[in-house]
């Protein structure tokens, strides 16, 4: 019988739960951090307001369980993922009675590389750092540090932030200028989630899946400050920000040992998904969802469309994105295919997408509600 073991955190609790001697058999563990891009529900067990939560109607509407905490109208990246790695789909950290056994997904919808990020609102990159270390010393203590140590070093780990950092410094552009200027900014954005890598890293990380932002500033959200054209500041600073990341990981890969990393660039993988729609059965406007919206109007075809609302993607890009990242068949992602991280050789096309999905789903709703 697998041990279970408890921690305490202000009003929170879950229940660590680990398969036995051997966690989950041959299967490669997940983590999973940083923003919407991969937040699954951490927003619906903290206080946040509305518009960092996905927890009501529309968000959800593809799945027969309805809305889990997901930006988006069903599924997200990491949810893809973890069907063709054969795992199930990974709960947050902060969900109760949760099985940790195939990994712990920390991100935060909202959040940043930054701590100021939406403080208070959601969980900075630092704090979900901070959980995944209290998660592997539990590990350590209950499987022995050999085992442990195993685990935590073949594991996969999905980083996505930075583009609320820079909406941050759009939107407050006045107030932030006074500080830093762009390139300042986005040297102050990188450096942070260097260290964080870091930490990762030396807390045992060895691989390491980063998703460089989408860009902000051809978003829907961004297009009504330039009266529908792109904004060119929030398109420019996510450039900048995706070039000195890809040099940085590159650079990390020369000087740490066992050090691997896959880059997934949203900006280059979403951009021909906006410049050329019909060649992707796809519309680069919003659907429609409601964040940021007092009042909205839902489109009825969602799988036609690249944005959901206002800034998050539609399921259908999601599962287009996957793909890309398990195959590394775009050129988006680099050096090499996601699913070589899993040790796995298996396409996607012979991956059940609808394998237990209901199940699963039903499985969060349920935690997410109780």
């Amino acid at each position: 019988m697998g041990k279970v073991s408890m921690w305490f955190g202000g009003v929170f609790y879950a229940l660590i739960v680990w398969g036995g001697g051997v966690v989950n058999g041959e299967n490669v563990m997940f983590f999973i951090f940083g923003d919407e891009v991969n937040d699954v529900g951490t927003n619906n067990y903290i206080i946040s307001s509305k518009e960092f939560q996905a927890n009501y109607y529309p968000y959800g509407i593809e799945t027969s369980c309805g809305s889990t905490g997901r930006l988006c109208d069903g599924l997200l990246i990491p949810d893809y993922i973890a069907e063709f790695a054969n795992l199930p789909f990974i709960p947050p950290y902060l969900e109760p009675n949760a099985n940790f056994s195939y990994g712990a997904n920390f991100a935060s919808g909202g959040s940043g590389a930054l701590r100021e990020t939406n403080d208070e609102e959601v969980l900075s990159l630092r704090t979900q750092v901070g959980q995944f270390i209290l998660l592997q010393e539990k590990l350590r203590r209950e499987l022995g540090n050999s085992k442990a140590k195993k685990l935590i070093a073949e594991a996969v780990y999905f980083i996505s932030v930075g583009i609320n950092d820079y909406k941050a410094f759009v939107n407050q552009y006045e107030a932030r200028t006074q500080i830093y200027d762009a390139k300042e900014y986005v040297e102050l954005v990188t450096s942070n989630l260097t260290a964080e890598i870091q930490v990762l890293y030396d807390n045992g990380a060895k691989k390491f899946l980063v998703a460089l932002p989408k860009d902000l500033g051809c978003t829907p959200g961004m297009r009504q400050l330039a009266e529908g054209d792109c904004y060119k500041l929030a398109t420019n600073i996510t450039e900048l920000h995706n070039e000195i990341m890809e040099k940085i990981l590159t650079a990390q890969a020369t000087k740490l040992e066992d050090f691997n990393y896959i880059i997934f660039n949203q900006m280059e993988f979403v951009a021909p998904r906006i410049q050329d729609p019909t060649k992707y059965d796809r519309r680069w406007d919003t659907c429609g969802g409601k964040l940021n919206a007092e009042s909205y109007e839902l489109c009825i075809n969602r799988s036609a469309y690249v944005y959901f609302d206002a800034y998050h993607v539609s399921q259908g890009i999601n599962k287009q994105a996957a793909i890309a990242l398990w195959e590394g068949n775009d050129s988006s992602v680099k050096p090499l295919a996601l699913k070589e991280f899993f040790n796995r050789e298996v396409s996607v096309s012979h991956v059940s997408h609808e394998r237990k999905r209901k199940a699963k789903i039903a499985a969060i709703v349920e935690h997410a509600s109780s």
